[in-house]
């Protein structure tokens, strides 16, 4: 339904069933983005969990914010929607996202402003089509393109611009939920608070 093409679900249900009947097969999560179309009934990925093995279920709440994405589409999902789901996980022996995270993504939902600190500045970046360069997602600004010549010295000067994000104190971020960049797991926050003041440091 959310797709919008008739099967796929049922095809994919059937690639997961083949795939974990092999003897060796690799590890294998369900990732579920919480959307307004899937909001009533969230709970339904943790019986497929269960129907599968009891397979990992990592809840993500949808990125409207940041390159290539909607920031006009309409989120509304009570931050409640997911009670359910976590109890049904409790019942049937189901590993999920951490109740850290979870109580994030309650946050989120609500609209609250998310100042943690995030571990993929730095670390990662964005390259669109053309070779245009973002040092994350969330910030929407290019800052420069990776085939100019000058690309390493516009590249530095954007890590100091944009430093605010090693702290989760730059605007763009306090809306930005970013999976687990941005919505860490228990222990994993103080680990990164740690990592960024060097970065910090060395910036």
């Amino acid at each position: 339904r959310i797709r919008g093409k008739n099967g796929i679900h049922a095809q994919a249900i059937a690639g997961l069933q083949l795939l974990l009947s092999r003897p060796v097969h690799p590890h294998v999560e369900l990732d579920c983005t919480i959307l307004n179309e899937n909001r009533e009934n969230l709970e339904s990925i943790i019986e497929l969990s269960a129907q599968l093995g009891k397979i990992f279920v990592d809840f993500d709440p949808v990125q409207i914010t940041g390159v290539g994405n909607n920031p006009d589409y309409p989120l509304s999902v009570p931050a409640n929607s997911l009670d359910k789901a976590v109890f049904l996980a409790k019942k049937y022996g189901v590993e999920i996202t951490s109740m850290e995270r979870i109580q994030l993504i309650k946050h989120y939902l609500r609209g609250e402003p998310l100042v943690y600190p995030c571990y993929s500045y730095c670390k990662d970046l964005l390259i669109d089509p053309l070779g245009g360069v973002h040092t994350c997602w969330t910030i929407r600004d290019s800052v420069g393109n990776i085939l100019d010549s000058d690309f390493s010295t516009a590249w530095h000067n954007a890590l100091k611009k944009n430093k605010a994000v090693l702290t989760g104190t730059k605007p763009e971020c306090l809306h930005s939920p970013f999976s687990h960049v941005r919505l860490p797991d228990k222990g994993l926050a103080e680990i990164v608070k740690k990592a960024n003041a060097v970065r910090l440091h060395c910036i």
